[in-house]
């Protein structure tokens, strides 16, 4: 079998992936208008890390790493649709929750701001700093700075400069994201960064 008739086979998977894929974010959907409805939390690491462990138990040992990233980034878009989701539906509820973990009074008066210093706290378990990384990035977000302080043995105190402008949905559904999903976070800052 030549290299051309090998990628064919990975083509015709790519799009059976596609269609699954499409399926999955539709069932995702269905499942925050349940969750809207009866006040559950998007998130929910138990379930997660139970999915994660039922789904790869029978995957051979040389791919299992890379099958549970699969799933995990699989669950962080389904995740992240259905914050985007919540957030459209009541974007004054979400601006007002986002402006509740601020330092700064009046959001609304910061149209113009693209960037924003945020901190929280994580500890060093495995990849709870990537996990952050990932949320902001899933969304588009470029993280301008980044610098860490480790505050006791294995956690650390995080601050970031996201690039986003404060009023864009998209911007506030990460936000409120990186509230529900992370430790004491706070918006530090939100300023006008011009060249």
């Amino acid at each position: 079998m030549g290299l051309g008739e090998i990628r064919k086979e990975i083509d015709e998977v790519d799009n059976g992936l596609k269609e699954l894929f499409k399926k999955r974010m539709e069932i995702s959907e269905r499942i925050i208008e349940d969750k809207m409805q009866s006040g559950a939390a998007i998130y929910n690491p138990e379930r997660e890390q139970e999915i994660l462990d039922e789904r790869s138990a029978d995957v051979d040992e040389s791919i299992k790493n890379e099958y549970k990233i699969f799933v995990r980034k699989t669950i962080s878009l389904g995740r992240k649709h259905q914050y985007e989701i919540k957030c459209s539906a009541d974007p004054k509820a979400t601006f007002e929750f986002v402006e509740t973990h601020s330092f700064i009074k009046n959001l609304e008066a910061m149209n113009d701001a693209n960037r924003i210093k945020v901190t929280f706290v994580c500890d060093d378990g495995a990849g709870s700093l990537a996990n952050v990384l990932s949320i902001i990035s899933n969304y588009g977000i470029s993280v301008n700075d980044i610098e860490s302080k480790r505050v006791e043995n294995d956690v650390y105190k995080m601050h970031i400069v996201l690039k986003a402008p404060i009023k864009d949905n998209n911007t506030l559904a990460c936000l409120y994201q990186l509230i529900v999903e992370t430790d004491n976070f706070k918006i530090l800052d939100v300023y006008t960064y011009e060249k």
